[in-house]
Parts: C-alpha cells; structure tokens; sequence
C-alpha cells in the first residue's frame, strides 16, 4: 500500500459510521454538527440558535444542555437538566450580584 493510500484510509476511517456507537454517528459529526444537539441540517441545531439569539455563556450552556437532555446519553437526561439548572442559577447569581452593586 503506497503512503497516499494509507493516508486515504486512514483519513476516511475518520469519517466512517462507527459500529460500536448506538448512534452511529462519524468521528466528524460527533464534532461538527452532534446529533444530540439537532445536527447540521437542523435549522434549530442548539448551536445555530444560541449564536441567532447572540446569547451569553451562561443562557448558550443552559440551552445546550436542555437541547441535547435525554439524547446524548437517555441515562443521563436528569444530570444534563440539572446542568442546565446549574447555569441558569449562576447566571440569575450574577444579575443579582450585579444589581446589588449598583
């Protein structure tokens, strides 16, 4: 096998279905445009979203995590709710912190 060959191969196990994941989804998609989170022909994939509403750090991570509940992980639903608690209590610390100290 040449090295251009091994490269192709290589390069494209990259992008193959992985038969081990129950979603079956490519090393690519895991990254670029997850399922769990709407995908890439989604017009409300989370990522798509938190950019066109131009939220913060903390409402962007409450929404990921109340998009992707029950569908990265169904055994994990409730912890990805609790995260998205988690962010929202901090954020709503932070506004309180903030207009106390005006």
């Amino acid at each position: 096998m040449s090295q251009k060959q091994k490269h192709t191969s290589s390069s494209n196990q990259s992008e193959r279905r992985d038969s081990t994941s129950p979603m079956r989804i490519t090393k690519k998609e895991s990254v670029d445009h997850p399922p769990h989170y709407g995908g890439k022909d989604n017009p409300y994939e989370v990522i798509k979203v938190i950019r066109a509403w131009q939220l913060d750090f903390w409402t962007g991570n409450a929404i990921k995590y109340i998009g992707r509940a029950g569908k990265k992980d169904p055994d994990r639903e409730i912890e990805d709710l609790k995260k998205a608690r988690w962010y929202l209590d901090d954020k709503i610390q932070e506004l309180e912190n903030t207009q106390a100290d005006s």
